[in-house]
Protein backbone atom coordinates (compact mmCIF):
# COMPACT_ATOMS: atom_id res chain seq x y z
CA UNK A 1 0.00 0.00 0.00
CA UNK A 2 1.11 3.71 -0.95
CA UNK A 3 0.43 6.38 1.68
CA UNK A 4 -1.43 9.43 -0.63
CA UNK A 5 -0.99 13.30 0.65
CA UNK A 6 -4.09 14.09 2.40
CA UNK A 7 -2.77 17.43 3.78
CA UNK A 8 0.54 19.42 2.95
CA UNK A 9 0.42 21.39 5.50
CA UNK A 10 4.47 21.58 7.03
CA UNK A 11 3.61 21.25 10.85
CA UNK A 12 6.47 20.96 12.83
CA UNK A 13 5.46 18.86 15.32
CA UNK A 14 2.19 17.49 13.85
CA UNK A 15 0.44 14.87 16.22
CA UNK A 16 -3.01 13.72 17.79
CA UNK A 17 -5.18 12.53 14.51
CA UNK A 18 -8.37 11.61 15.49
CA UNK A 19 -11.49 11.36 13.12
CA UNK A 20 -14.44 13.75 14.47
CA UNK A 21 -17.83 12.58 13.30
CA UNK A 22 -19.41 15.90 14.89
CA UNK A 23 -20.24 17.36 12.15
CA UNK A 24 -21.27 16.11 8.42
CA UNK A 25 -19.08 13.91 6.37
CA UNK A 26 -17.00 13.31 9.28
CA UNK A 27 -13.06 14.91 9.17
CA UNK A 28 -9.81 14.66 10.61
CA UNK A 29 -8.32 16.84 13.63
CA UNK A 30 -5.04 17.08 14.28
CA UNK A 31 -2.49 19.63 16.14
CA UNK A 32 0.71 21.23 15.66
CA UNK A 33 1.96 20.83 19.34
CA UNK A 34 4.29 23.73 20.00
CA UNK A 35 2.42 25.93 17.29
CA UNK A 36 -0.85 25.96 19.44
CA UNK A 37 -2.39 25.00 16.09
CA UNK A 38 -5.44 23.01 15.66
CA UNK A 39 -6.72 22.02 11.96
CA UNK A 40 -9.69 19.72 11.03
CA UNK A 41 -10.10 18.98 7.26
CA UNK A 42 -13.32 16.83 5.80
CA UNK A 43 -12.70 12.99 4.65
CA UNK A 44 -13.35 14.45 1.08
CA UNK A 45 -10.91 17.02 0.97
CA UNK A 46 -11.28 21.18 0.40
CA UNK A 47 -10.61 23.60 2.84
CA UNK A 48 -8.72 22.72 6.02
CA UNK A 49 -9.64 25.00 9.46
CA UNK A 50 -7.14 25.98 11.86
CA UNK A 51 -7.36 27.85 14.89
CA UNK A 52 -4.27 29.00 16.91
CA UNK A 53 -5.04 28.40 20.78
CA UNK A 54 -2.24 30.41 21.82
CA UNK A 55 -0.26 27.68 23.69
CA UNK A 56 0.90 24.32 22.97
CA UNK A 57 -1.14 21.93 22.57
CA UNK A 58 -1.01 17.77 22.67
CA UNK A 59 -4.35 16.61 21.99
CA UNK A 60 -7.65 16.70 21.00
CA UNK A 61 -11.10 15.11 20.58
CA UNK A 62 -14.80 15.82 19.85
CA UNK A 63 -17.30 17.17 23.02
CA UNK A 64 -20.65 15.39 24.11
CA UNK A 65 -22.27 18.74 24.48
CA UNK A 66 -20.56 20.85 21.00
CA UNK A 67 -17.15 21.95 20.14
CA UNK A 68 -13.95 20.49 21.72
CA UNK A 69 -11.80 19.50 24.55
CA UNK A 70 -7.66 20.41 24.07
CA UNK A 71 -5.06 19.48 26.24
CA UNK A 72 -2.96 22.44 26.31
CA UNK A 73 0.38 23.71 28.36
CA UNK A 74 -2.44 25.57 31.01
CA UNK A 75 -4.30 22.57 31.34
CA UNK A 76 -7.31 20.80 29.61
CA UNK A 77 -9.71 23.39 28.16
CA UNK A 78 -13.27 23.72 25.96
CA UNK A 79 -12.71 25.31 22.70
CA UNK A 80 -14.68 25.71 18.95
CA UNK A 81 -13.52 26.77 15.72
CA UNK A 82 -14.87 30.55 15.63
CA UNK A 83 -14.07 31.32 19.47
CA UNK A 84 -11.23 29.86 20.65
CA UNK A 85 -10.65 28.30 24.39
CA UNK A 86 -14.46 28.68 25.89
CA UNK A 87 -13.25 27.79 29.31
CA UNK A 88 -11.43 25.52 31.33
CA UNK A 89 -12.12 21.31 32.91
CA UNK A 90 -8.94 21.23 34.47
CA UNK A 91 -6.08 23.89 35.23
CA UNK A 92 -3.88 21.81 37.96
CA UNK A 93 -1.89 21.06 35.09
CA UNK A 94 -0.81 24.51 34.57
CA UNK A 95 0.75 24.85 38.25
CA UNK A 96 4.14 23.96 36.63
CA UNK A 97 4.79 26.36 33.53
CA UNK A 98 7.73 23.69 32.03
CA UNK A 99 4.62 20.89 31.89
CA UNK A 100 2.72 20.18 29.30
CA UNK A 101 0.08 17.78 27.46
CA UNK A 102 1.28 15.38 25.53
CA UNK A 103 -0.61 12.61 23.57
CA UNK A 104 -4.05 11.60 24.89
CA UNK A 105 -7.20 9.21 24.33
CA UNK A 106 -10.66 9.29 25.16
CA UNK A 107 -12.44 5.62 26.47
CA UNK A 108 -15.75 4.11 25.63
CA UNK A 109 -17.11 5.95 28.93
CA UNK A 110 -16.10 9.09 27.58
CA UNK A 111 -13.19 9.70 29.84
CA UNK A 112 -10.43 11.59 28.93
CA UNK A 113 -6.89 9.94 28.80
CA UNK A 114 -3.82 12.84 28.79
CA UNK A 115 0.39 12.21 29.46
CA UNK A 116 1.89 15.06 31.28
CA UNK A 117 5.77 15.77 30.48
CA UNK A 118 8.00 18.17 31.13
CA UNK A 119 9.81 20.29 28.22
CA UNK A 120 13.45 18.98 29.16
CA UNK A 121 11.91 15.38 28.71
CA UNK A 122 13.10 14.44 32.29
CA UNK A 123 13.79 10.58 32.72
CA UNK A 124 10.68 9.33 34.85
CA UNK A 125 9.03 12.72 34.71
CA UNK A 126 6.42 12.04 33.20
CA UNK A 127 2.72 11.10 33.93
CA UNK A 128 -0.40 10.19 32.98
CA UNK A 129 -3.73 11.69 34.13
CA UNK A 130 -7.21 10.60 33.77
CA UNK A 131 -10.31 13.51 33.73
CA UNK A 132 -13.74 12.17 34.57
CA UNK A 133 -15.57 15.27 34.52
CA UNK A 134 -16.31 14.88 37.97
CA UNK A 135 -13.62 16.62 39.82
CA UNK A 136 -9.62 17.36 39.13
CA UNK A 137 -7.72 15.15 37.27
CA UNK A 138 -6.16 12.46 38.88
CA UNK A 139 -2.33 10.76 37.88
CA UNK A 140 -3.41 7.10 37.40
CA UNK A 141 0.65 6.43 36.32
CA UNK A 142 4.11 8.08 37.25
CA UNK A 143 7.45 7.38 36.47
CA UNK A 144 7.13 7.93 32.61
CA UNK A 145 9.14 10.18 30.36
CA UNK A 146 7.13 10.36 26.90
CA UNK A 147 3.80 9.46 27.62
CA UNK A 148 2.27 8.56 24.46
CA UNK A 149 -0.61 6.72 22.12
CA UNK A 150 -3.38 4.75 24.20
CA UNK A 151 -5.55 2.27 23.37
CA UNK A 152 -7.90 0.01 24.69
CA UNK A 153 -8.63 -4.05 23.91
CA UNK A 154 -11.99 -4.97 22.56
CA UNK A 155 -13.64 -6.29 25.65
CA UNK A 156 -12.21 -2.98 27.31
CA UNK A 157 -10.02 -5.34 29.71
CA UNK A 158 -6.53 -4.04 29.15
CA UNK A 159 -4.97 -0.59 28.17
CA UNK A 160 -2.21 -0.14 25.52
CA UNK A 161 -0.18 2.45 26.68
CA UNK A 162 3.62 3.28 24.92
CA UNK A 163 6.42 5.47 27.10
CA UNK A 164 8.36 6.35 24.05
CA UNK A 165 12.07 6.58 24.92
CA UNK A 166 11.93 2.71 26.69
CA UNK A 167 10.25 1.44 23.04
CA UNK A 168 7.50 -0.52 25.10
CA UNK A 169 3.95 -0.77 24.42
CA UNK A 170 2.25 -2.41 27.98
CA UNK A 171 -0.83 -3.73 28.47
CA UNK A 172 -2.12 -2.84 31.52
CA UNK A 173 -4.84 -4.57 33.40
CA UNK A 174 -8.32 -2.15 33.06
CA UNK A 175 -11.85 -2.05 34.90
CA UNK A 176 -13.76 -0.19 32.41
CA UNK A 177 -16.49 0.89 34.77
CA UNK A 178 -14.35 2.86 37.10
CA UNK A 179 -11.16 3.63 35.10
CA UNK A 180 -8.78 2.27 37.60
CA UNK A 181 -5.63 0.41 36.14
CA UNK A 182 -3.71 -2.52 37.84
CA UNK A 183 -0.83 -4.34 36.77
CA UNK A 184 1.50 -4.39 34.12
CA UNK A 185 0.63 -7.85 32.24
CA UNK A 186 2.75 -7.58 28.80
CA UNK A 187 5.46 -5.89 27.35
CA UNK A 188 5.91 -5.43 23.79
CA UNK A 189 9.32 -3.96 23.26
CA UNK A 190 9.52 -2.34 19.09
CA UNK A 191 13.10 -2.62 17.11
CA UNK A 192 15.70 0.13 18.87
CA UNK A 193 16.34 0.30 14.33
CA UNK A 194 12.83 1.78 14.02
CA UNK A 195 13.14 4.66 15.97
CA UNK A 196 10.88 5.55 18.76
CA UNK A 197 6.90 4.40 19.19
CA UNK A 198 4.71 7.26 19.18
CA UNK A 199 0.78 7.32 18.47
CA UNK A 200 -1.31 4.74 18.96
CA UNK A 201 -4.48 3.04 17.45
CA UNK A 202 -6.49 -0.40 17.70
CA UNK A 203 -8.45 -1.81 14.34
CA UNK A 204 -11.37 -3.94 14.54
CA UNK A 205 -9.34 -7.11 15.07
CA UNK A 206 -7.89 -6.08 17.90
CA UNK A 207 -4.03 -5.18 16.37
CA UNK A 208 -2.03 -2.15 17.51
CA UNK A 209 -1.26 0.63 14.44
CA UNK A 210 1.98 2.09 16.16
CA UNK A 211 3.68 5.53 14.56
CA UNK A 212 7.39 5.30 14.54
CA UNK A 213 9.13 8.62 15.10
CA UNK A 214 12.61 8.51 13.57
CA UNK A 215 11.32 4.83 11.66
CA UNK A 216 9.35 6.21 8.68
CA UNK A 217 6.60 3.62 9.35
CA UNK A 218 3.76 2.73 11.03
CA UNK A 219 4.00 -1.35 12.33
CA UNK A 220 1.12 -3.50 13.19
CA UNK A 221 1.20 -5.68 16.48
CA UNK A 222 -0.49 -8.39 17.90
CA UNK A 223 -0.44 -7.37 20.61
CA UNK A 224 -0.89 -10.94 22.42
CA UNK A 225 1.66 -12.55 21.00
CA UNK A 226 3.72 -9.29 21.24
CA UNK A 227 4.65 -9.78 17.03
CA UNK A 228 4.95 -7.17 14.09
CA UNK A 229 2.24 -8.63 11.25
CA UNK A 230 2.70 -5.58 8.99
CA UNK A 231 3.97 -2.38 8.48
CA UNK A 232 3.17 1.02 6.08
CA UNK A 233 6.45 2.94 4.95
CA UNK A 234 6.12 6.89 4.91
CA UNK A 235 8.65 8.90 2.81
CA UNK A 236 9.49 11.05 6.01
CA UNK A 237 11.12 10.11 9.15
CA UNK A 238 9.70 11.18 12.10
CA UNK A 239 6.09 9.33 12.00
CA UNK A 240 3.78 10.72 14.99
CA UNK A 241 0.48 9.36 15.17
CA UNK A 242 -2.27 7.45 13.65
CA UNK A 243 -5.78 7.67 13.65
CA UNK A 244 -8.89 5.41 11.62
CA UNK A 245 -11.37 7.77 10.27
CA UNK A 246 -13.46 7.99 6.50
CA UNK A 247 -16.59 5.73 5.64
CA UNK A 248 -16.48 2.70 7.01
CA UNK A 249 -13.64 3.41 9.06
CA UNK A 250 -11.20 1.99 5.95
CA UNK A 251 -8.89 5.10 6.26
CA UNK A 252 -5.76 5.32 8.25
CA UNK A 253 -4.73 8.77 8.85
CA UNK A 254 -1.37 9.25 9.94
CA UNK A 255 0.46 12.59 10.48
CA UNK A 256 4.42 13.72 10.90
CA UNK A 257 6.82 16.04 11.83
CA UNK A 258 9.42 17.87 10.02
CA UNK A 259 13.23 16.66 10.70
CA UNK A 260 16.33 19.02 10.92
CA UNK A 261 16.27 18.95 6.71
CA UNK A 262 12.74 20.62 6.94
CA UNK A 263 11.45 16.86 5.47
CA UNK A 264 8.29 15.64 6.59
CA UNK A 265 5.20 17.61 8.38
CA UNK A 266 2.42 16.30 6.08
CA UNK A 267 -1.02 14.10 7.02
CA UNK A 268 -0.69 11.22 4.94
CA UNK A 269 -3.60 8.49 4.30
CA UNK A 270 -4.29 4.83 3.05
CA UNK A 271 -6.51 1.99 3.14
CA UNK A 272 -4.39 -0.84 4.58
CA UNK A 273 -6.99 -3.69 4.31
CA UNK A 274 -7.87 -3.57 8.26
CA UNK A 275 -10.53 -1.38 9.31
CA UNK A 276 -10.80 0.84 12.75
CA UNK A 277 -12.28 -0.80 16.23
CA UNK A 278 -15.50 -0.08 16.03
CA UNK A 279 -17.57 1.91 18.02
CA UNK A 280 -15.21 4.50 17.64
CA UNK A 281 -14.21 7.05 20.20
CA UNK A 282 -17.02 8.90 22.01
CA UNK A 283 -17.32 12.43 22.62
CA UNK A 284 -15.82 13.27 25.54
CA UNK A 285 -18.30 14.07 28.36
CA UNK A 286 -16.80 16.68 30.90
CA UNK A 287 -18.67 18.52 33.81
CA UNK A 288 -18.94 22.28 32.32
CA UNK A 289 -16.05 24.31 32.17
CA UNK A 290 -15.42 27.30 33.88
CA UNK A 291 -15.16 30.57 32.30
CA UNK A 292 -12.28 31.38 30.71
CA UNK A 293 -10.18 33.63 32.53
CA UNK A 294 -9.01 37.45 31.72
CA UNK A 295 -6.08 36.53 32.88
CA UNK A 296 -4.35 33.80 31.58
CA UNK A 297 -4.37 32.49 27.80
Amino acid sequence: MHPIVFDDMSCRLGEGAVWDDSCAGGALLWVDIPAGLVFRKPASGGRTERIDLGQSVGCVFPRFSGGYVAGLRDGVAAFDFERGITGWIDRSIGSDPETRCNDGAIDRRGRLWVGVMPDDQRAGAGRLLRIDGTGPARIVREGLTVPNGIAWSADGGLMFHIDSPRRVIEAIEFDEASGELGDVVRSIHTPEAWGYPDGMTVDEEGCLWVAHWAGSRVSRWDPFRASCIGEIALPTPNVTSCAFGGEGFRDLFITTARDGDGVGGEVFVCRPGPVGQRPGPPPYRPHDAEPRSKSRA
